[in-house]
């Protein structure tokens, strides 16, 4: 963790394995989202995909090149 928020990697809304943050800071986030776009227009479309099986299918070239590149993760950890 401490080199993901060295190097500014995290997304601001991920929630996975932070400090402070769990499934319920995600739901608040989602319908606090949900509940002010339906304030401003009648409907709202919300996309869900299920990640599970993503990496399944990785390249794991790809995967290690971009680790390696745009994280700045080497050595033993990659």
């Amino acid at each position: 963790m401490k080199h993901f928020t060295t190097h500014r990697l995290l997304d601001q809304h991920q929630s996975a394995y932070r400090p402070g943050y769990s499934v319920e800071t995600v739901f608040q986030h989602v319908y606090s989202s949900v509940s002010q776009q339906l304030d401003r227009r009648p409907s709202v479309f919300l996309v869900l995909i299920d990640l599970s099986g993503a990496f399944d299918m990785v390249f794991h070239e790809n995967l290690i090149s971009l680790l390696a590149s745009k994280l700045i993760i080497g050595g033993n950890v990659l």
